[in-house]
């Protein structure tokens, strides 16, 4: 007892400071609201992906699943699309949709509430009943209206707490389930679930393979976690009869986010896809023609195999230089080897060899920087003076 009156401590506490969430239809985190449970059933008996427009890109599916995140049932196009891929499958193919009437908070605030009182917790209690009081918007109050869709007819009225589920196997309903929609079911339909004596679950075949299978209010297994014994039934009969449509097969399943159709598929894209599609395609045009300027003004140089060579003329004093360096260091151990050095030089460039009045390896550098003049080049080819 005390556990679980630290527990809902727990849970008031997060409703008076705003922290509580109520998204509704949620897959993740720790909705009250949330559709966890019947998202991980399903994907643990399918093979189940995400999907959030209705395209032909769902061809391959066996099943597809509609949680309604808000008050509205498919539209005309919607509807048409429904029942064409339904109509056209040569194996089975379902599709589920099941509406939004409501959510669980007002019910589970109200529950708390009655039950802080009997705790002696008035202050807890008067914040869950502003929060449920909060939530009634969300119901149905309005008297009886008939919705019509080109799928199915609805008729809505104000909500109140379902007594009794026939169908499936059920009998006990869950406390959480709230009945302000009903479904007509025709000639054709076929009532899996009652609540109340009011359709609450009707499927309708189309085509000679498909079947679309209806929900009018999911308050019944949208809460949370499931904790009561009565909802986990009734989800887990409702799953065991649309995977029992598929057979031994385990289907292709596809979650899907909306109910808004698209008539075809995107292209694939690649690098050369960009240069048609904005806003991409201008500055990658001009940078194409930037870099073909760039190609033509280096186009010279196009097929080359090697640099271009260096035409400078190296003066012949150069080489004067270097021989007299390697003069000098010879000359350090030995001036004859010097003056032999000058010798071969001359005799190699033509010149008269060098006076036998050397003593010193600086006079063979003197005489040599005196007597090497560098030798007249003759002019190119077809550039002789006139």
């Amino acid at each position: 007892m005390r556990r679980r009156l630290a527990a809902l401590a727990a849970t008031v506490w997060l409703v008076a400071c705003g922290d509580l969430d109520t998204t509704y239809g949620a897959r993740t985190g720790h909705s009250i609201n949330g559709v966890r449970v019947l998202h991980d059933a399903l994907e643990a008996r399918t093979t189940m992906r995400d999907a959030w427009l209705l395209s032909p890109g769902l061809d391959d599916a066996d099943l597809l699943v509609y949680i309604a995140t808000e008050h509205e049932l498919p539209d005309t196009q919607a509807s048409l699309w429904l029942q064409d891929w339904l109509a056209d499958g040569e194996t089975a193919r379902q599709a589920v949709i099941i509406v939004r009437d409501g959510n669980v908070t007002g019910t589970l605030c109200r529950r708390w509430s009655a039950e802080m009182r009997k705790a002696g917790q008035t202050e807890m209690a008067e914040r869950l009943d502003a929060r449920a009081e909060a939530d009634r918007g969300d119901q149905v109050t309005l008297p009886e209206i008939v919705s019509e869709t080109d799928l199915f007819v609805m008729a809505t009225r104000e909500s109140a707490p379902v007594q009794k589920l026939d169908g499936l196997g059920l009998s006990e309903a869950p406390t959480t389930l709230m009945l302000g929609a009903s479904l007509d079911p025709e000639d054709d339909g076929d009532v899996l679930i009652s609540a109340d004596d009011q359709a609450l679950a009707v499927a309708w075949p189309i085509g000679e393979h498909g079947q679309l299978l209806v929900v009018a209010n999911a308050t019944g297994f949208v809460d949370g976690a499931l904790p009561d014994p009565r909802a986990r039934k009734l989800l887990q009969a409702l799953l065991d009869e649309i995977l029992r449509y598929h057979g031994e097969h385990k289907p292709k399943a596809v979650w899907l986010g909306s109910m808004r159709v698209r008539e075809s598929e995107p292209p694939e894209l690649n690098m050369l896809s960009f240069l048609a599609m904005a806003p991409f395609a201008w500055p990658l045009w001009h940078l194409l023609a930037l870099l073909l300027v760039v190609v033509l003004a280096r186009a010279a140089w196009l097929g080359r195999r090697e640099g271009r060579r260096d035409v400078e003329v190296v003066r012949f004093s150069r080489h004067v230089d270097a021989l007299a360096g390697h003069m000098a260091r010879a000359s350090a151990k030995d001036p004859e080897v010097a003056r032999d050095a000058a010798a071969a030089w001359a005799a190699a460039v033509g010149r008269p060899p060098p006076p036998e009045t050397l003593a010193t390896a600086d006079d063979a550098i003197a005489w040599l920087a005196a007597t090497s003049a560098p030798p007249a080049v003759p002019p190119p080819a077809g550039e002789e003076n006139d």
